[in-house]
């Protein structure tokens, strides 16, 4: 009986043992997981802070792909398929416009973007890129997943009102206020 009874407490002993162990792994990789969110959406906004810190402006252009968000289409649109033709409009951006607005673009380096907890699909109505004169993309958002989220570098994170902000003053006046709509909704 004395036997059986150790027995027991040592087999007690390595169930707990190894439910810590599990507990703490489990633990790890969500903290790992958090941290390296938090670093990806810092990461993604440094290109675009570090292209107005230097001042290379004058190469960057920036182009957005819009189709009314109020369109119903058959299935969700890819970036690429915003871009490849699903688009209503494509407007195309020069440097010495946007320099009439660079205060407004380094406002992005400012913000401190939050992942989203559970990912989804883009279902892409609005994309814009900035790209410098050698058509390498510098920065991007892609408009929308699941509760209004962004694509901001291909991170999905919380929505975030200054990349609304700085397509407005490009934007034609009806397509604007579509967006503006959209915005208005909730």
């Amino acid at each position: 009986m004395w036997l059986e009874s150790e027995v027991l407490d040592m087999t007690a002993q390595k169930m707990i043992f190894y439910g810590l162990l599990i507990f703490a792994l489990i633990a790890l990789i969500f903290f790992i997981g958090y941290r390296r969110n938090t670093m990806r959406s810092k990461e993604s906004i440094i290109n675009f802070s570090q292209l107005t810190e230097h001042e290379n402006f004058e190469d960057i252009t920036l182009t957005i792909y819009y189709l009314n968000p109020f369109a119903l289409t058959y299935a969700p649109l890819s970036v690429e398929g915003l871009m490849n033709g699903g688009y209503e409009h494509r407007i195309v951006i020069g440097s010495s416009d946007l320099m009439l607005y660079i205060d407004l673009f380094i406002q992005i380096g400012d913000i401190e973007l939050i992942s989203v907890e559970q990912e989804s699909p883009v279902n892409a109505r609005l994309y814009y890129k900035f790209e410098n004169n050698l058509k390498n993309e510098t920065f991007s958002v892609a408009m929308w997943g699941r509760n209004d989220s962004m694509f901001v570098n291909g991170l999905e994170v919380e929505e975030e009102s200054i990349f609304y902000d700085v397509i407005m003053p490009f934007l034609p006046e009806h397509i604007a206020q579509e967006l503006q709509a959209w915005i208005d909704r909730n």
